[in-house]
């Protein structure tokens, strides 16, 4: 670690005009806060400088990489994510057989995170193309939803279902093939599949959020305990467990609530209310910036654009069931941020190009 943030602050230093532009605002904010936080409150242990310092490199290689290779980020970058997933999955199959066994987990040994990589998978193959045209696409397609399916993960069924409204938007047709989806999932749901579907329409003989309700209990009564100023850098994910009952220790399915899956219990856990509301307030401010400007031009809309406006999107909702913004070097967290940057460049581009089409050529006389 000490290597790379050596390099990363001489790169910051010879690139400051690039490294410091608006697009890369919320980003540079949070590493700030994080500065801030370590000198002025945290207790300064290892764990929290280490925390510090990968993720004040996690942001720099994310502002460097769009910086200089912005064309990739904007042309091939969707296709090149989708198919080393695709072919990730692939490869799972052959090596973790128990596709039916409960929920699927493939090589990624986490049913969530599986579903969550065959959402996204869907979304780079879909949303950045204007019609699916060869039969290959539809196969690939149909493939990687089976997949969200098997997983059982709750988000990945939900960010399945908004990739297809995302795609053909909400009419009485995509109600209907929706509506029709969902019976036919449902009928295999009451033959033993443990789907995604199952385990929020409660087939599968459970309440929706039951085995999240002890972690959000419990990370929120974590929360209490610093509400302020938060636990410290190094409690990432974190839930005191003094504050856990004996009887809940004692439960087989204790593992389950040693972290809090929830993205925005996780922040109050760490930062408290001052520094996390700077935060929530930067999420809610570009929320109704990218929503705006979806509502003004989606007439014109890029497909590039709806892409990544999907992941934003996408990750605001799953970050109430798992950690999906924050994690150092999670694919969830590093495409959340990643949009935040192309959707503010694409929002920076289309101004540009209108103040430029709105002034008159000059003629020489």
């Amino acid at each position: 670690m000490p290597v790379y943030l050596i390099f990363t602050f001489i790169y910051v230093f010879q690139y400051n005009s690039k490294y410091f532009n608006k697009e890369f605002l919320l980003l540079n904010i949070i590493s700030l806060i994080n500065i801030l936080y370590f000198l002025l409150i945290d207790k300064k242990s290892e764990a929290s400088f280490n925390f510090l310092a990968a993720r004040f490199v996690q942001f720099s290689v994310l502002i460097f990489s769009v910086a200089f290779g912005y064309k990739y980020y904007a042309g091939k970058f969707f296709k090149h994510i989708a198919y080393i997933i695709l072919i990730q999955i692939i490869i799972g199959l052959f090596l973790a057989t128990d596709l039916f066994s409960r929920r699927y987990q493939g090589i990624v040994l986490n049913s969530n995170e599986l579903g969550y990589q065959a959402v996204i998978a869907i979304a780079f193959l879909l949303l950045p193309k204007e019609k699916l045209k060869p039969l290959l696409d539809w196969i690939i397609s149909f493939f990687l939803f089976f997949i969200v399916l098997v997983s059982g993960s709750r988000a990945a069924f939900i960010g399945a279902v908004l990739v297809y409204l995302f795609k053909y938007g909400l009419s009485v047709k995509s109600i209907l093939v929706l509506i029709f989806g969902g019976a036919i999932i449902y009928l295999f749901s009451r033959y033993g599949l443990e789907s995604g579907f199952s385990r929020i329409s409660d087939t599968a003989g459970v309440s929706p959020f039951d085995d999240r309700k002890y972690q959000y209990i419990y990370a929120f009564l974590t929360f209490k305990e610093n509400w302020l100023l938060g636990c410290g850098l190094e409690h990432y994910a974190y839930i005191d467990q003094d504050l856990v009952p004996s009887f809940i220790i004692a439960m087989q399915d204790y593992n389950h609530i040693l972290g809090a899956h929830n993205g925005y219990l996780s922040f109050m856990v760490q930062y408290g209310i001052v520094f996390v509301s700077v935060i929530f307030g930067f999420f809610i401010f570009y929320l109704v910036k990218f929503v705006r400007y979806y509502s003004i031009y989606w007439m014109s809309i890029t497909t590039d654009f709806k892409t990544h406006f999907f992941i934003f999107i996408y990750s605001l909702i799953v970050n109430v069931f798992e950690n999906a913004t924050n994690g150092i070097n999670s694919l969830s967290s590093n495409i959340f941020w990643l949009s935040i940057i192309m959707l503010n460049i694409y929002i920076k581009n289309t101004f540009l190009a209108k103040v430029q089409t709105s002034i008159p050529e000059r003629t020489v006389s």
